[in-house]
């Protein structure tokens, strides 16, 4: 049986081993994300919205270009008796 002091040693290397391989997994991890992120950002960038088609078309009052105007006269209100 291996003494007590080399058996610590080894699973103190062990632990460490662990350790750098998350640590690595993590790194890697976050290195992923920021590519990910730059290149939805670089997509983004190279991407204009689109101008409405009927902006141009439609230079007056909004209402009126649908044909409904404020206050237009239709039938009269009913009156209480």
């Amino acid at each position: 049986m291996a003494p007590a002091g080399a058996r610590s040693a080894a699973v103190r290397a062990a632990s460490r081993v662990v350790q750098v391989a998350a640590a690595q997994r993590v790194r890697l991890g976050l290195t992923g994300m920021a590519a990910i992120f730059l290149l939805i950002l670089v997509a983004a960038a190279g991407l204009r919205p689109a101008q409405p088609r009927f902006a141009e078309a439609a230079h007056g009052e909004s209402l009126a270009v649908l044909g409904v105007a404020p206050g237009a006269s239709g039938p009269a209100a009913p009156t209480s008796k």
